[in-house]
C-alpha cells in the first residue's frame, strides 16, 4: 500500500490515460444506449473518456448492469487517480522546495566556512613566513645568499644553525636554531588551531594535510636535545662547535644510524625538507579554497 502512494505524478497520469482504451474495449462488450451515435471505436473512447472525468452528458448510457458497473468503476478509478496524481504534484513540488532551501543553506555555509578560512589563514600565513624566514640561516650558511629560502639545500648547509641570525631585531647571543623552534613551535600551534577549532572542517585534504605535518613535526622534534648542546661541553670543546663541525664535515647518505650524535640533525635535516613540502602543498589547497 504504501508503495502505491509513493509514486511519481507521471505514473498516476499515464495509469489515468491508459484506462481510456481499456476502458473502451469493456464498453465494446457491454451493452450501451448510444442514441444517436453508432457503435463504433469512437463512440466507445468518447463514453470512456466521459465516464472516467465523470462529466456525463447523458447522450450514451450504460443499459444494463455490467455497463453501469463499467462506468462506475471508471469514474471512482479517475477520481482516485485524479486525487493520487495531485498528491503526488504536491509531495513532488514541497521537495522541490526543500530542496532548493537545502541547496541555498549549503551554500550560505560554503560561503561562511570559506570566510571564517580565509580570516583565520591570515594568522597562519603570518607563522608560515615568519617560519619561513627563520629556516634561511639553517639553510644558507652565512655568506650566502639569504634573500630567500634554499629548498634545495644540502645537510652541510646547516653548520652555522648555532650562529647567530643576523638580524638586527634578533639577540646576537641567541642561535638561529633557537629562532627556528620557536617559528616551527608557533607554527605547528596555528595549525593545531585551525583543525581543533573547525576552520578547516569543510576540506578533509586540508585537515588530513595540516594534522600529518604536526605529527610528522612532533616525531622528528629534537629541540631539547639541540637546543642544549651550545651548553654541553665535549672535553674541552662546545659540544655545539664539535656538532657543527661535523655537520660541515658530513659525507654520504643523511640517514638514521644506531646511536649516532647526529641522529638529532639528520631529523632537523629531514624535518625542514618536510616543512617546504608541506607550505608548498599548503599554499595550493588554500588557493584552491579562496578561488572555489
Amino acid at each position: 500500500m504504501k508503495r502505491l502512494f509513493n509514486r511519481k505524478a507521471s505514473v498516476y497520469a499515464l495509469c489515468y490515460l491508459s484506462l481510456i482504451p481499456i476502458f473502451a474495449l469493456v464498453f465494446s462488450l457491454v451493452d450501451l444506449k448510444v442514441g444517436e451515435h453508432s457503435k463504433d471505436v469512437i463512440t466507445y473512447i468518447y463514453f470512456s473518456v466521459v465516464s472516467i472525468t465523470t462529466l456525463g452528458y447523458g447522450d450514451v448510457l450504460p443499459n444494463s448492469s455490467w455497463a453501469q458497473i463499467a462506468a462506475a468503476s471508471e469514474s471512482l478509478l479517475g477520481i482516485m487517480l485524479i486525487g493520487l496524481f495531485l498528491n503526488a504534484l504536491s509531495i513532488q513540488h514541497s521537495q522541490e522546495i526543500e530542496q532548493k532551501e537545502l541547496e541555498k543553506q549549503e551554500k550560505e555555509n560554503a560561503r561562511v566556512a570559506k570566510e571564517r578560512f580565509i580570516s583565520f589563514e591570515r594568522l597562519l600565513l603570518i607563522r608560515i613566513q615568519r617560519y619561513q624566514e627563520y629556516s634561511i640561516p639553517l639553510t644558507v650558511p652565512i655568506g650566502g645568499d639569504r634573500s630567500e629560502i634554499n629548498r634545495n639545500f644540502k645537510f652541510n648547509d646547516m653548520k652555522d644553525l648555532f650562529k647567530t641570525t643576523l638580524k638586527l631585531a634578533d639577540n646576537n647571543f641567541k642561535p638561529a636554531v633557537s629562532y627556528y623552534f620557536e617559528s616551527l613551535f608557533d607554527l605547528t600551534r596555528t595549525l593545531e588551531d585551525l583543525v581543533k577549532l573547525g576552520y578547516a572542517s569543510k576540506w578533509p585534504e586540508m585537515e588530513s594535510l595540516c594534522i600529518d605535518f604536526c605529527q610528522l613535526s612532533k616525531s622528528l622534534d629534537f629541540s631539547e636535545s639541540i637546543l642544549n648542546q651550545p651548553k654541553t661541553r665535549y672535553g674541552d670543546n662546545d659540544a655545539s662547535e664539535e656538532d657543527a663541525s661535523s655537520i660541515e664535515n658530513h659525507t654520504g647518505k643523511v640517514e638514521f644510524r644506531h646511536s649516532n650524535g647526529m641522529n638529532q640533525y639528520v631529523a632537523l635535516y629531514m624535518l625542514l625538507n618536510a616543512s617546504f613540502k608541506f607550505i608548498e602543498q599548503y599554499e595550493e589547497y588554500a588557493a584552491r579554497i579562496k578561488n572555489g
